[in-house]
């Protein structure tokens, strides 16, 4: 796996929300992108994604430019992103949640919603719970674990500490980690602020 942003520049109208954004997410890396709100963290990561057109600028994924490709086939080719602010659907219960991760897929893996699972066992006792019911934390797990249903071999997580406690926000960043290290997965994470160890 590869992935590099080149001189990336994004604008809404005649506002520049991203000039000559440059980086790099190695192999099984965790990179992490800080700044204030307002900075054009969560802009970049819905340009990736495909939701935004860039102005100009390259996205390399796998030595394919991806910039400006349709959302739908940005996750077909492997990048899975987790937005800011949960987005649960919280009409639908848990698996069904899941189990709209996998919509890529001719059918959902097992292994991969026993992965999830296993590293989310809150999930697993609340498989039959609306996912609106759920509390923050719980919802934050949700989404990521939703994501990883798509087997994506780079995860894009938009601040996921975004109103949670300390010390749940602990426990994600140890799972997220778990996750990395598990699958060998890329992660690119964009936080206001980062405490990570």
């Amino acid at each position: 796996m590869n992935f590099e942003i080149k001189d990336l520049f994004v604008a809404y109208g005649g506002i520049h929300a991203l000039s000559g954004v440059s980086l790099k997410v190695q192999e099984g890396e965790i990179v992490c992108l800080i700044g204030a709100n307002g900075a054009g963290k969560s802009t970049l990561l819905r340009t990736i994604s495909g939701l935004i057109k860039p102005v100009k600028g390259s996205i390399i994924f796998n030595n394919n430019e991806i910039a400006g490709v349709a959302p739908h086939k940005i996750v077909e080719l492997g990048i899975s992103h987790s937005p800011e602010g949960r987005r649960v659907f919280a009409a639908l219960t848990v698996e069904e949640n899941l189990l709209m991760g996998s919509y890529v897929l001719k059918k959902p893996d097992k292994a991969t919603m026993d992965f999830v699972l296993e590293t989310f066992p809150i999930l697993k006792e609340r498989l039959r719970q609306y996912a609106g019911t759920l509390s923050g934390g719980e919802q934050q797990m949700l989404a990521i674990g939703r994501s990883l249903m798509a087997e994506p071999k780079l995860l894009l997580l938009d601040e996921p500490s975004l109103g949670l406690a300390p010390i749940i926000t602990k426990e994600l960043f140890t799972l997220i980690k778990k996750i990395n290290l598990a699958r060998k997965l890329s992660i690119l994470i964009v936080e206001f602020h980062y405490k990570y160890r």
